[in-house]
């Protein structure tokens, strides 16, 4: 157990990991400030 989490703990491994849930969350939220935008163009305020 203790070598998974020395090899799961390399700077290397952790930055893709972060990158990963990075982008995942980036696309939720351009989807998230699209479909606000489009809430609103459609409500009459630009």
């Amino acid at each position: 157990m203790s070598a998974v989490l020395t090899q799961s703990s390399t700077p290397e491994n952790y930055v893709q990991r972060y990158q990963s849930s990075h982008q995942l969350f980036n696309a939720l939220l351009k989807r998230l400030l699209f479909e606000e935008m489009n809430r609103c163009k459609v409500n009459g305020f630009d």
